[in-house]
């Protein structure tokens, strides 16, 4: 069994000029809506085995955050610049070539990419996924190789506005 968990990075800052679109943080809003989100997967018993996540500042502290949170070292982030500018496309190559010993693994991503991603597993298909947004899916499959052909089951798809203030 695999489970892969889809998170879209916390809404970010625009309020400095000039600054480099890879160099923009989390707002409050958006640390705080994913703190929802790492609840959310801790109440769940969500412990991801890998976490990856773009070179960008504000995917790498929203995996800071679900890492605290879900006790995952912070050292142990892998950091992979493909998340960037990834296209669904080139997001599920990234999950076919994970190393099959982590059989849970967590992407922290950008739009429009990790939106393509989800909707390459959900059958009612997301327009966009908000900032801080998260699907589950699960596949039952012993490699990550084989996800294409198993057979999946759609675990969740949370907007951090549904839930309610931990």
């Amino acid at each position: 069994m695999r489970k892969l968990y889809l998170v879209r990075h916390g809404k970010s800052s625009w309020e400095i000029p000039g600054l480099s679109d890879q160099a923009r943080s989390l707002t409050s809003q958006g640390r705080k809506r994913t703190e929802r989100i790492a609840a959310f997967l801790l109440n769940r018993g969500v412990s991801p085995g890998l976490i990856v996540c773009s070179h960008a500042k504000r995917a790498f502290e929203t995996a800071v955050i679900l890492a605290r949170c879900l006790n995952y070292p912070r050292h142990e982030i892998l950091i992979e610049s493909k998340v960037y500018n990834g296209t669904g496309d080139k997001l599920y190559e990234l999950i076919l070539a994970l190393p099959d010993h982590h059989d849970s693994v967590m992407i922290v991503g950008h739009n429009p990419g990790i939106t393509q991603l989800a909707n390459s597993f959900l059958h009612q298909k997301a327009d966009v996924l908000p900032t801080s947004s998260l699907v589950g899916v699960s596949f039952d499959a012993s490699t990550w190789g084989e996800v294409p052909l198993a057979h999946r089951q759609v675990l969740f798809v949370i907007d951090p506005k549904s839930l309610n203030n931990p």
